[in-house]
């Protein structure tokens, strides 16, 4: 337990180990299946804060399909997840369109709506934050709109998740 400026309570909690620990630690959010297992005994890394209401996780993993169904839906389908890749990359499938999340770009996935992603071996960055939180409403948008740091846009939420991830 640590704390931002004395004023803003946060919780942290680094976890590493083999494959399978992190399959069961994911088991709400989604199913994992490894595209290939490596030999080593700590095939995946996550430091996770909670700062009301974020969750902010810096996480490294092996190759693998995830995916998000009904199920995850009811469990966690109440968030987004706003992220980027500085290492790998992942193509998602949401309501039948598709979704490339490459090196560098700043992807905003709503756990409202199932899907299916594969990922390379990453390094993942990001946060999610409730619908509440920011007063957001699911709509019948079924895109996760992706922000290439080439863009005005895109160069803004990478400074700001700069300076997240640095704190």
């Amino acid at each position: 337990y640590v704390t931002l400026s004395n004023r803003i309570p946060v919780y942290g909690h680094i976890q590493h180990g083999p494959l399978d620990l992190w399959l069961s630690a994911c088991a709400a959010i989604f199913g994992l299946s490894p595209i290939e297992r490596a030999d080593a005994t700590e095939d995946y890394s996550v430091a996770a804060w909670y700062v009301e209401p974020l969750t902010i996780i810096n996480s490294h993993y092996e190759g693998m399909v995830a995916q998000h169904s009904k199920w995850h839906v009811e469990e966690s389908g109440h968030q987004i997840h706003v992220h980027r890749y500085p290492t790998g990359r992942a193509s998602i499938e949401t309501a039948g369109l598709p979704v490339e999340c490459e090196t560098g770009a700043i992807t905003l996935l709503d756990y409202s709506r199932p899907f299916t992603s594969l990922h390379t071996k990453s390094n993942c960055q990001g946060f999610f934050v409730p619908h509440a939180a920011i007063g957001y409403e699911p709509s019948d948008s079924h895109h996760a709109p992706v922000y290439s740091p080439e863009t005005t846009l895109g160069r803004l939420l990478q400074q700001e998740m700069d300076h997240l991830m640095s704190l």
